[in-house]
């Protein structure tokens, strides 16, 4: 069982995705007096990486892709049954999202491309992010939103080997390289604070070090290189927010 995912509901129990590496389905594992756990997907070799989020009134939803479908998809519990639905091409890494309305946003790779769905109520809008052009980007993607649900995205450039931000002004993509230094931006992970810091912590496959980066909503451009501990196990950076 890899690729797993977790997030708790409004009585803090705990629910999660994950793929059955066995068996090749995505499966679902949730908590109350005891663990109840169901087979959600058995097509085209689903869920190696799936990301779990879950509403207010405690409504679980999942985004997962189907490997040998190459297929973005998103399950939801209606209240007596599961509704999956086919969201677009996709190939593996994917964040999902939650806005105010629990609407979900996917963040996910396809192709060689960073790509992005967002449910507007009625229907799926998807866009392309940053196609790469010849590079191979949008792994390792993960995905926030901030409070007017904006997104924020972290992802691994796997051509050059950076890692890059995305964010969306309300009217276009600005797309950042955050650190180039060595094979950087492995299993990002992106979080946006309350003053609207971004911060993201990642690994560097050169150097074997885990990484933070800080966004701070100031203007100009900054780097900061310093130790976190004494042992060089991270570095903060800091970078211009451009959103502000």
């Amino acid at each position: 069982e890899t690729g797993s995912s977790l997030v708790l509901d409004s009585h803090d129990r705990p629910h999660i995705s994950y793929y059955d590496s066995t068996n090749h389905h995505l499966k679902y594992a949730r908590y109350d007096t005891n663990w109840a756990i169901q087979t959600l997907d058995t097509d085209g070799n689903p869920g190696e990486y799936s990301s779990i989020a879950i509403t207010s009134e405690d409504k679980v939803h999942i985004a997962y892709c189907s490997n040998y479908n190459e297929g973005l998809r998103h399950a939801t519990w209606n209240g007596t049954s599961w509704n999956i639905e086919t969201v677009d091409g996709g190939s593996g890494h994917n964040a999902l999202a939650l806005d105010s309305s629990g609407n979900p946003h996917i963040s996910f790779s396809y192709r060689g491309c960073l790509k992005y769905a967002a449910w507007n109520g009625t229907s799926w809008d998807i866009e392309t992010v940053d196609s790469g052009g010849a590079r191979q980007v949008g792994y390792n993607t993960s995905l926030a939103l901030d409070s007017v649900g904006r997104a924020h995205i972290s992802y691994r450039d796997s051509t050059y080997g950076d890692l890059k931000y995305a964010v969306w002004t309300g009217a276009s993509w600005i797309i950042r390289v955050i650190d180039g230094s060595g094979y950087t931006g492995w299993y990002t992970s992106i979080a946006r604070g309350e003053t609207g810091n971004i911060h993201i912590a990642y690994y560097n496959k050169t150097g074997g070090d885990l990484k933070y980066a800080l966004g701070v909503p100031a203007p100009g451009d900054c780097n900061v290189d310093d130790k976190v501990d004494g042992e060089d196990l991270a570095i903060w950076q800091q970078y211009y927010d451009p959103l502000g």
